[in-house]
């Protein structure tokens, strides 16, 4: 690839991340990164037909442990995402 071309691929990467996040601010307002993270994990899941394990949803924001649990519960109490425990194990929960 020329330097032509990768400075076009450049400039396409930035104008899709522009855009993304432009979107994302606007479908949901006041999510940051880690949080919206958790959010996309959980929906793919949901979208392949797996349940989402509690300590899976934290570790897709790429944060500290405590601190994921922390967003995962704060998105619980707003509404965002709904705890329920799994069938197989109650001691595990999912959201």
């Amino acid at each position: 690839m020329d330097q032509a071309s990768r400075q076009d691929s450049l400039v396409t990467a930035a104008r899709l991340a522009n855009r993304e996040m432009r979107l994302r601010a606007r479908l949901a307002p006041g999510i940051d990164e880690a949080r919206w993270m958790i959010l996309l994990d959980i929906y793919l899941a949901m979208d392949e037909g797996r349940e989402t394990p509690f300590m899976s949803a934290a570790h897709a924001s790429n944060v500290a442990v405590s601190t994921a649990q922390r967003y995962v519960h704060d998105m619980i109490t707003d509404g965002l995402i709904v705890q329920h425990k799994s069938g197989a194990d109650q001691r595990v929960s999912h959201v």
